[in-house]
């Protein structure tokens, strides 16, 4: 899947109020999906963040990341 689809599943799987960090994102991608334990993950993740966030599907709070709308939008984006 891209990592648009698997940072997505995993915010939604990871049920955090406050969003979930780029850490745990990258350890739920590694637990679940196998083949994408690279050495290019790490980069490749923070690229992706970063257009999800500018592309407005995703919202920065500090440290962390949410889905932008809410409950409902990860709800569909599932």
């Amino acid at each position: 899947p891209t990592y648009e689809v698997m940072i997505t599943k995993a915010i939604v799987a990871l049920k955090e109020r406050s969003g979930s960090s780029s850490q745990a994102v990258l350890k739920y991608i590694k637990a679940n999906w196998p083949g994408a334990d690279n050495k290019q993950i790490t980069h490749s993740l923070r690229n992706a963040l970063k257009k999800l966030t500018t592309a407005g599907k995703l919202e920065k709070v500090k440290a962390s990341f949410k889905i932008k709308g809410g409950a409902a939008a990860a709800k569909k984006a599932a």
